[in-house]
C-alpha cells in the first residue's frame, strides 16, 4: 500500500467519511476536526486527487464520528455528524442538495 494523498494541518481527534457525494462514481471524502478553527471540510474525487469543494467554518466537532446516508431519498449522500462542538456534544444531518 502507498499513500495516495496526504490533507495536511487537520488535528485535534478528526474524523472522516468516504462516499459518493455526487453520483459520478468517485469516492468522495468528508472531514471534520480542527484547523485553527473546527473545520468540516468536503473534498470531492475528480479521478485523480480529492479537491477541496466546500469549507464549512464552524461545524467542525472532534471526539465524534460521520457517516453517509440518503436521508432525505432523493438518491444522493446526505452527511450526518456527531461529536464535540464548540462548547457541547451535537447531532446534524446535512443535506446534499
Amino acid at each position: 500500500m502507498s499513500l495516495g494523498q496526504s490533507l495536511n494541518g487537520i488535528s485535534d481527534q478528526a474524523s472522516l467519511v468516504l462516499g459518493d457525494l455526487n453520483n459520478d462514481s468517485l469516492v468522495d471524502l468528508v472531514i471534520s476536526g480542527t484547523k485553527g478553527t473546527r473545520i468540516l471540510d468536503i473534498y470531492m474525487n475528480n479521478g485523480s486527487e480529492f479537491v477541496l469543494n466546500e469549507s464549512m467554518g464552524g461545524y467542525g466537532t472532534t471526539k465524534g464520528s460521520l457517516g453517509l446516508i440518503d436521508y432525505d431519498k432523493d438518491g444522493d449522500l446526505d452527511i450526518g455528524q456527531t461529536g464535540l462542538g464548540d462548547s457541547s456534544y451535537v447531532s446534524r444531518i446535512f443535506n446534499n442538495n
